[in-house]
C-alpha cells in the first residue's frame, strides 16, 4: 500500500477535452471518465434527463498521483479551467499497487 492524492475534477463535459490534454500534457499515471447523473450545485438541483446538449452536463474525472504531482495538477488545472467551471478536490488515499 502507498499513499497517494486521489485529484477529482467535477465540470461540465465541454471542458473535459481541455483537463484531459493538462492531464496528458503533465503525464498524469492515469485517470477516469465518469457521467455525472444528477446533483446539485450553486444553482437548482439538475439531472441528465432531457438535456440535449453537452453544455450543462457535468462530468467526474478521478486520477491518483503523488502529493507533489498532484498539486501541480490541481493549480494548473484551475488557472487553466478556473473555478467557475471546475470543482477540484485533494484528498489522501491509500492505493493498493500491484507488484
Amino acid at each position: 500500500m502507498e499513499m497517494r492524492k486521489r485529484i477529482e475534477f467535477i465540470l461540465e463535459k465541454p471542458f473535459l477535452e481541455r483537463l484531459i490534454a493538462l492531464l496528458d500534457e503533465m503525464e498524469t499515471p492515469g485517470y477516469t471518465v465518469i457521467p455525472a447523473k444528477a446533483g446539485r450545485g450553486r444553482q437548482d438541483p439538475w439531472t441528465r434527463e432531457g438535456m440535449v446538449t453537452d453544455a450543462g452536463r457535468q462530468i467526474i474525472v478521478v486520477s491518483f498521483a503523488e502529493a507533489g504531482l498532484a498539486e501541480k495538477i490541481a493549480q494548473r488545472a484551475a488557472e487553466k479551467l478556473g473555478n467557475r467551471i471546475a470543482l477540484i478536490s485533494l484528498t489522501d488515499a491509500a492505493v493498493y499497487l500491484p507488484d
